[in-house]
């Protein structure tokens, strides 16, 4: 596995322009542009693979993500800080075995 870090959403969102990830983790609360920002631009994006890529939020704001309909339908899933090595994997299990890619999609 591995794991890129950003300073702030703007870099994020140009980074995930430029590369392919299976998963992008990303906080509320950064600065330039924010985690929701950043979410919206990329669910938007015109690059179906970019807009497709799974969001999981990190926040010390749970009550936020669950009562806001807008942030829910941008992100996959959100785990709460502080978290922990287990919350990371159980996120990823959720989000990775709902999203298996086919090994050899022409046969299919």
């Amino acid at each position: 596995m591995k794991v890129d870090l950003v300073v702030n959403g703007l870099e994020g969102l140009i980074r995930m322009g430029r590369k392919t990830y299976d998963v992008a983790f990303i906080d509320f609360q950064m600065p330039f542009m924010g985690g929701i920002e950043m979410a919206s631009l990329v669910r938007n994006h015109a690059n179906a693979r970019l807009a497709k890529t799974p969001l999981i939020a990190t926040t010390g704001f749970a009550h936020y993500f669950e009562s806001n309909p807008l942030v829910e339908s941008n992100f996959d899933d959100f785990i709460v800080k502080p978290h922990t090595t287990a919350m990371v994997l159980s996120c990823l299990q959720r989000i990775l075995l709902t999203k298996v890619r086919p090994l050899y999609p022409d046969l299919n």
